[in-house]
């Protein structure tokens, strides 16, 4: 199970890092009124949306402690800080807060019947 979860964290580093890559060197180019598309943002709140609960459960058993919308926030944030002019840690701490207040939101206030 551990290959099978490296292999996942190895392909999420590649995506974020294209996706990265692409946004602060294309997407640049393409922006509205000063506001550029952020996709780091948007696949980070769509990882936490949508997340399985039954696997991180089953992450959480075999002492997997990320879920995949942490390590989305983690990685996201830290390729968004190398192609940045902000402080390191700046985009971390965003993706990380907003992954929590989704979360916190999921929990508290969303029932979903199956």
């Amino acid at each position: 199970m551990l290959i099978k979860n490296f292999k996942k964290i190895l392909i999420a580093l590649f995506v974020f890092y294209f996706l990265s890559l692409f946004q602060s060197s294309f997407l640049v180019h393409f922006s509205f009124a000063g506001i550029t598309l952020n996709l780091i943002f948007i696949i980070v709140l769509l990882l936490s949306i949508f997340e399985n609960k039954k696997i991180s459960e089953q992450l959480y058993k075999e002492k997997f402690w990320l879920k995949y919308s942490t390590l989305g926030a983690i990685l996201g944030g830290f390729f968004l800080d190398i192609f940045s002019s902000q402080f390191i840690g700046f985009h971390i701490l965003i993706l990380l807060g907003t992954v929590a207040v989704i979360k916190i939101i999921l929990k508290k206030y969303v029932r979903i019947l199956i």
